[in-house]
């Protein structure tokens, strides 16, 4: 009987030594969570090179995590590492972008006019639109198409067909995610042409979208900080 009481105080030391798991962060989208800056590092270690940093409230997505608590993120289009202790997972309603967040326009043919599923006049016809329904523009394609949402995804329609709505500009709220659809993509700082440019990113960079103004401007998270991108340059998922 005292060698089964050795051997159970002997078992239960041993668990209580055993050190707890790090929280990590599962791969997804995350926001910063801290009461300063978040410091960026170039590998995952608290002695690695600081890249830069995260302001409170910047989201990010986290590829994969690493042994000692730390996230791979995307930081100014290359790898960086960070604290996964300071991220919270969000959690999104819905994966598809807003049917209102493009510049508004009205069907002008007649009698209808023909939903193409690539800009092409080749291209399969999923759908159709009366004249007089309105749209709302995502973005342009070389040889006169426009981009718009049809049951729930991104769709083609011939630009000479659609009149734009003269209108001041509007702020529609998004809260989802955008991907660049340009080379060298200016982002800046303010809802201009004219805005001063506070960097570039490439094709397939990540945006997280606030929300899309009816100038055809995009508020997003830029390296922490809020800033504007050309809408017909983004595509939004």
């Amino acid at each position: 009987m005292r060698k089964i009481l050795i051997g159970l105080m002997a078992f239960l030391l041993l668990i209580t030594l055993v050190p707890a798991k790090k929280a990590e962060a599962s791969t997804g989208h995350h926001t910063v969570n801290v009461k300063t800056t978040l410091n960026v590092r170039e590998n995952p270690s608290p002695r690695a090179k600081v890249v830069g940093s995260l302001k409170n409230g910047a989201v990010v997505y986290v590829y994969n995590t690493e042994p000692g608590g730390w996230s791979k993120i995307k930081y100014n289009n290359k790898a960086g590492y960070v604290a996964s202790g300071y991220l919270t997972p969000n959690v999104s309603s819905s994966s598809s972008p807003s049917n209102s967040g493009g510049e508004k326009a009205t069907v002008t043919a007649s009698p209808s006019l023909n939903i193409r599923a690539n800009p092409s006049p080749k291209a399969k016809i999923i759908g159709s639109l009366k004249k007089g329904a309105t749209v709302y523009i995502h973005g342009t394609e070389p040889g006169g198409w426009s981009k718009i949402m049809y049951n729930g995804r991104y769709a083609y329609v011939a630009s000479s067909y659609l009149k734009k709505e003269a209108q001041e500009s509007t702020y529609y709220s998004y809260g989802g995610y955008a991907y660049a659809d340009a080379n060298n993509l200016n982002v800046r700082a303010t809802a201009s042409k004219n805005g001063k440019v506070i960097g570039q990113v490439n094709r397939g960079y990540e945006f997280y979208v606030y929300g899309t103004i009816s100038n055809g401007w995009a508020e997003v998270s830029y390296n922490g900080r809020t800033a504007y991108v050309a809408t017909e340059y983004l595509y939004f998922y």
